[in-house]
């Protein structure tokens, strides 16, 4: 369900699904407010088949829906979150291989229709489903930055086909032409896992992030540290750790040392 509150805690509203019977599970990604709407997005899970994916718009004083339009399937995609335009939308999410066989992070816009205007891919479709871009901000009248779980897109080494999970940064415009695109790691390694659960922008124009930092090496005897550890980060406007990084062409930034 949705629920909105005011300032005191009081309930305002709740809008509430109807599903099948038969569905196992129902999940609701991020919610986005514009112009006095709300827009999200759910995904109704059934154990024999993809889940289905439907687009909300509620009205924000009243949670009276205003629209609602099946996307397409779940099997293929994940919409994690959904910003509107005037006649479009621009979705993060994943997008996944035809056979179903992986996803890539991705950012995308998508017509009133559900068709695909233009999309950008962070990385290479491979096995996994873990991947997608969780969070977009709008930073100007036509820029957006979103936030997103990838793969390092220069790996060390691959060991057992696992690479280094890193959290993806880009600024794209409404056109889906990418400004900048960086990742953030905690060490150059792979196993280890890195993870954005919340991304803002600061009131300085810069950002900031938090979510999980596990970082270990089991090749690696004389590593020591816990396993598993949040991190909070916070970058400047061009999504550098130390001020300049723009002007060295830095897209891999560490927490230890930038480069």
């Amino acid at each position: 369900m949705v629920r909105k509150r005011d300032s005191d805690g009081e309930l305002l509203w709740t809008f509430e699904f109807e599903t099948d019977e038969a569905a196992s599970e129902l999940e609701i990604h991020n919610l986005s407010y514009y112009d006095g709407k709300i827009y999200f997005n759910t995904e109704t899970g059934y154990w024999w088949d993809p889940s289905i994916s439907f687009l909300y718009e509620l009205d924000a004083n009243t949670g009276e829906v205003i629209s609602e339009m099946e996307l397409f399937d779940w099997s293929k995609d994940q919409h994690r979150q959904i910003f509107p335009l005037d006649n479009s939308y621009i979705v993060a999410g994943s997008l996944n291989h035809p056979d179903g066989f992986g996803s890539a992070p991705a950012v995308y816009e998508l017509s009133s229709e559900g068709e695909i205007i233009w999309q950008q891919i962070f990385g290479d479709v491979d096995s996994s489903f873990d991947r997608y871009c969780e969070e977009i901000l709008k930073v100007s009248e036509s820029e957006y930055v979103c936030a997103c779980n990838s793969f390092d897109s220069d790996p060390i080494e691959e060991i057992y086909g696992l690479k280094n999970q890193v959290v993806a940064i880009s600024r794209f415009t409404e056109q889906g032409d990418i400004i900048w695109s960086r990742e953030y790691m905690g060490f150059h390694r792979p196993f280890d896992r890195h993870a954005v659960h919340s991304f803002i922008q600061t009131s300085d124009g810069g950002f900031a992030f938090c979510g999980v930092s596990q970082d270990w090496n089991e090749e690696d005897p004389d590593f020591v540290g816990p396993p598993v550890q949040g991190w909070l980060v916070k970058l400047d406007e061009f999504g550098c750790l130390e001020p300049g990084c723009q002007f060295l062409d830095i897209e891999q930034i560490s927490l230890d040392s930038e480069g």
